[in-house]
């Protein structure tokens, strides 16, 4: 009877040796190629418009953006800001549910409108939207996107 309960203690240990021997430690074939990450106008951009108005915004990874734009020539006066959801597939960029909150049109403050454009990832885009006038914004990506949060930084106050 002793011989049988050392058995089946034995008799495991020797089938986990086995099936660890088995696990592929000896495999020497390459591992699978992670997948590469798609291409995204995910990012913090910054940039102009033809009519003279500066344009700073961020897309998220799941593709809601928010731009703000200033009045034009005055780029410390935020004149308005464009929020929706995009859609960006190797280097097209549309958005058929944007949104124009402008603080200086009374009579309509906010607007449907479209957005198409291109992009490069991490580099630069241009699209265009039209909302009271036409209007085409040329940004360039900010690496800044990219930093870690600094819990730290929290509260004090931003130099002028």
């Amino acid at each position: 009877m002793h011989r049988k309960r050392m058995a089946i203690p034995l008799f495991g240990l020797l089938l986990l040796a086995h099936l660890s021997a088995c696990s592929g430690a000896g495999d020497t074939s390459p591992p699978s190629p992670a997948p590469l990450p798609a291409a995204s106008a995910e990012g913090l951009w910054a940039g102009t418009t033809d009519t003279n108005r500066t344009v700073t915004g961020v897309v998220l990874d799941d593709g809601v953006y928010w731009f703000l734009y200033s009045v034009g020539a005055k780029p410390s006066i935020i004149e308005g800001v464009l929020q929706g959801d995009s859609n960006a597939q190797d280097g097209a960029l549309t958005s058929l549910n944007a949104k124009d909150f402008n603080v200086e049109q009374p009579v309509t403050p906010v607007r449907n409108t479209t957005i198409n454009g291109s992009y490069t990832t991490k580099q630069s885009s241009s699209s265009s939207y039209q909302s009271n006038v036409q209007d085409t914004f040329t940004t360039t990506y900010n690496s800044d996107y990219e930093l870690a949060p600094d819990i730290t930084a929290v509260g004090e106050p931003i130099p002028v």
